[in-house]
């Protein structure tokens, strides 16, 4: 297979877009490029985006400005968090006076980032990835399908969709998790994925609907569909209190990540050991003193916070003293390059990692026929609500 240089993987993924999405577009005309967007990030809106059309929205993070994508009402929210996630490390740029940009737009960015990071010069393998992974770009506009496992933040059943955060580079962590303390439970449902969870429900539905109750192995059968159907029930929102826990203890210091709670994809940062949650309701797009949600709760009371993550009444745009985040001071410009080399190591640490995974290895065992695919089930990531 000839190598996908980015021109290539841009007309690929617009290709799969247009072919496959009959949405039309909603939201204001996008904003145009410009110079200062990065190599990545040089896509001119087009007329006639099949696609949804977003706002974008200016703000300081840690000493610098970035532009921030912000969510409509049922959008794309897999699509918004993983940009999202690259813009904050600079690893995707836009121009500062842009406004809005189309879905097939961050697309592209997203599908010639790829090309850079993987194309150039990969075996025949990762030649065979990429073009999957460009038939699936345009899909996460719609939504994403992730089937989690109970046992911790960072377990997930292999999924193609799943490895495109691989090959970025980028975390994907979600909220539902067991409780290792309650024994009954954490035994029922702590191997078990979303899907063969409910498998195990409808088996057992089916098996009692017989009447055939009296057999041992029946009657346990039936009382751990029941315990799992429980804790799907109290569980809900999809976040519990041993998942925060855990992602205080996984999530690294100043790591740019995607977290899935309560089918909901967000952009989730850390900084001196506090988790937050970057606001994406277009309905703050004007509000600049609101930057961000702690997440130091599951039942949903949070907090928001500003741009620098503190009180949003007493936060005060550098740009409002007469000050550009440029012309602070060089001790504040070499803060924002040694984050930037951070972040850049974590995603080169990341990347190697992610060749040796296993998720890499089941990507090589389904290209192969082995097993190592997902069982297939109710969908938890389309139809994102606005956070």
């Amino acid at each position: 297979m000839a190598e996908m240089d980015a021109a290539t993987a841009t007309t690929a993924a617009a290709t799969s877009t247009t072919t496959t999405t009959t949405t039309t577009t909603t939201g204001a005309p996008g904003g145009g490029g410009g110079e200062g967007e990065g190599e990545a990030g040089k896509v001119e809106d087009k007329t006639g985006d099949h696609g949804f059309v977003h706002e974008v929205k200016r703000m300081a993070f840690l000493n610098r400005e970035v532009s921030v994508v912000l969510q409509n009402e049922n959008g794309p929210c897999p699509l918004i968090a993983l940009v999202n996630v690259l813009l904050l490390r600079g690893t995707l740029k836009m121009h500062k006076d842009r406004r809005s940009i189309g879905s097939e737009n961050l697309i592209a960015m997203v599908a010639n980032l790829l090309v850079e990071k993987n194309g150039s010069g990969a075996d025949e393998n990762m030649q065979h990835t990429m073009q999957e992974m460009m038939d699936i770009l345009p899909t996460l506009q719609y939504g994403l399908d992730v089937n989690v496992r109970f046992g911790g933040v960072s377990l997930f059943e292999f999924d193609n969709h799943v490895a495109i955060f691989d090959l970025l580079g980028v975390n994907l962590f979600h909220g539902w998790v067991v409780d290792q303390q309650d024994t009954e439970v954490y035994d029922a449902i702590a191997n078990l994925s979303y899907n063969q969870a409910m498998d195990r429900i409808i088996a057992a539905r089916e098996a009692g609907s017989d009447g055939q109750t009296s057999s041992e192995e029946l009657v346990q059968t039936l009382q751990e569909a029941e315990i799992i159907e429980r804790f799907l029930s109290e569980t809900a929102s999809q976040f519990t209190f041993t998942a925060l826990t855990q992602l205080h203890e996984t999530v690294k210091e100043r790591e740019v990540c995607v977290f899935f709670r309560n089918n909901h994809f967000s952009t989730l940062f850390k900084i001196e050991g506090h988790l937050y949650a970057l606001v994406t309701d277009q309905g703050y797009r004007d509000n600049g003193m609101i930057g961000w949600e702690l997440l130091n709760a599951v039942d949903g009371d949070t907090e928001l916070v500003s741009p620098s993550f503190g009180q949003p009444s007493e936060y005060v745009h550098p740009n409002d003293l007469g000050q550009t985040l440029e012309d602070q001071g060089g001790s504040r410009i070499d803060a924002d390059e040694e984050l930037a080399r951070q972040l850049a190591a974590q995603e080169r640490a990341a990347s190697r990692q992610n060749q040796g995974s296993p998720r890499a290895q089941q990507r090589a065992q389904a290209r192969n026929g082995r097993p190592g695919n997902p069982n297939t089930g109710p969908s938890k990531g389309s139809g994102c609500v606005v956070m």
